[in-house]
């Protein structure tokens, strides 16, 4: 089964605000629960960095977008996202003929 990767580049909101940020988050784990559902993908989402290394704002990681979710009442959504983020850097625990063909 496949897995999702974080596509770092389209997580700066460069318009935005954190709740900018909050709605993405929220509709993002709408979709990627919906595919977790469905058995399209495996539970599991990878990224070449941390989360706290990814940006959404300057000086707004994605680790506190995920806090700034719980906080504000969206507890499901927190612990969909934080239980997704578990392979990072993107290449662990990846098969090593796969590795070397990348």
């Amino acid at each position: 089964m496949r897995e999702m990767v974080l596509n770092h580049a389209s997580l700066l909101a460069p318009d935005g605000d954190r709740d900018t940020v909050s709605g993405w988050l929220r509709q993002l784990t709408a979709g990627m629960g919906q595919l977790v559902r469905n058995q399209v993908v495996e539970r599991i989402l990878r990224a070449h960095k941390d989360e706290w290394e990814l940006l959404c704002l300057p000086n707004y990681s994605l680790a506190e977008a995920y806090q700034d979710l719980r906080r504000f009442g969206y507890r499901e959504e927190y612990l969909f996202l934080v239980g997704l983020s578990t392979k990072a850097p993107l290449l662990h625990d990846v098969e090593k003929h796969i590795e070397r063909n990348l």
